[in-house]
């Protein structure tokens, strides 16, 4: 299972299956532990109603393969789950049920935001000094985040608490504290522009601390300044003074941002 397998905890969360199984069949989200580590092949495991350990059985948009998997009740952020599918009438009965054999793991933290820009899965943030990012998730408040480089412990960084939580440098950010409004404040400049960040988040931080790996990742822009009016730019004869023109701070606080938004 790749670290990107995860699904956040949140209801809603829409998943779009790639395969030959037609448009308007059904998935199931269950619990790997399940039946004996395999879960699909009963049907009244697979279809079972919705509990922290199972979805239900949700039927695809008959157009586009589209799945919208409720989460009423959240699933168990701390269980592994295998991706069931059936060709059938997906109820218990159907004997078409089967295990797609993708696993995935459950995420506290959804999606992270900067400069009104929301990343879910891939994105870029700036390189400034103090840029507010802005998660979104089951994860309360108060607790804590932290940017590693992804490449570290085998593209799983945030399994070890030694790098997740290591001091700030190229490669890290260091543990962030989040706000009550779920923003942490940090400083990008140092950061290696040629790295891919995973976004770890943790709900305790201390001797024993756990990271979780959101499956977000992030990349800093290589451009910190553009100039203007100045150089091969400026005609000869003209005064104008250069001018120097850096990514806006602003605050994800802000329902309205124009700074930003320009």
């Amino acid at each position: 299972m790749g670290a990107t397998h995860r699904l956040p905890q949140v209801p809603f969360a829409k998943l779009t299956y790639v395969g030959d199984l037609p448009p308007g069949k059904w998935l199931s989200v269950v619990a790997l532990s399940l039946h004996g580590h395999n879960p699909c092949i009963e049907g009244t495991t697979a279809a079972h109603s919705k509990t922290p350990q199972h979805s239900g059985p949700i039927q695809a948009d008959p157009s586009n393969k589209l799945v919208t998997v409720p989460q009423t009740p959240l699933l168990n952020a701390s269980a592994i789950f295998t991706i069931c599918y059936a060709n059938g009438n997906g109820t218990a009965a159907d004997l078409t049920w089967r295990d797609s054999y993708i696993r995935v793991l459950i995420s506290k933290v959804e999606s992270m935001a900067s400069h009104s820009v929301t990343h879910s899965t891939d994105g870029s943030i700036p390189r400034v000094g103090d840029p507010e990012l802005q998660f979104v998730g089951s994860l309360a408040s108060e607790k804590w985040l932290s940017l590693v480089d992804y490449a570290q412990q085998n593209d799983f960084p945030c399994s070890n608490a030694t790098v997740a939580a290591a001091e700030p440098d190229e490669a890290h950010s260091g543990p962030l504290v989040s706000s009550s409004q779920k923003v942490v404040t940090l400083s990008t400049l140092g950061f290696n522009t040629n790295l891919t960040f995973s976004v770890c988040y943790s709900e305790t931080v201390g001797s024993t601390e756990i990271w979780f790996d959101s499956g977000i990742r992030l990349e800093v822009s290589k451009i910190t300044t553009l100039g203007y009016g100045s150089g091969s730019n400026r005609p000869a004869s003209s005064s104008t003074a250069p001018r120097l023109w850096q990514a806006t701070l602003c605050s994800q606080r802000l329902t309205a941002c124009h700074r930003c938004q320009m």
